[in-house]
């Protein structure tokens, strides 16, 4: 069987993971939670957490580069509305540090 700290930090990563690549929170978890949610269950974590800690890592993941939706739809009303080049990844790398402290809230939820 695989270590439960293991099993914590790997399904976090990967839900963190398809945030960043499909650019959304409610992708992330309608691919991942369905085969994690069982399994850090089976490991003692109640379903709150689950839930609390799936919500905070996919939402960090969407607000990550390389993929987030939300800021290249918005920079570019934004951007058409000023007449300017906004930049999406620029916006993307000022939000880092916020999706990171949800990253660490999640994680919180499920240790």
């Amino acid at each position: 069987g695989l270590d439960s700290t293991f099993l914590i930090l790997g399904g976090s990563f990967a839900l963190v993971l398809a945030g960043m690549l499909t650019g959304g929170q409610s992708t992330a978890q309608s691919m991942i939670l369905p085969i994690l949610g069982p399994a850090w269950h089976g490991i003692g974590i109640s379903d709150l957490n689950i839930t609390l800690a799936s919500a905070h890592l996919g939402m960090a993941g969407q607000g990550l580069p390389p993929c987030d939706m939300n800021t290249f739809i918005i920079a570019g009303l934004v951007g058409g509305l000023l007449g300017q080049t906004v930049n999406p990844l620029r916006s993307m790398v000022y939000s880092s540090p916020y999706c990171l402290y949800l990253v660490a809230a999640g994680l919180y939820f499920l240790f």
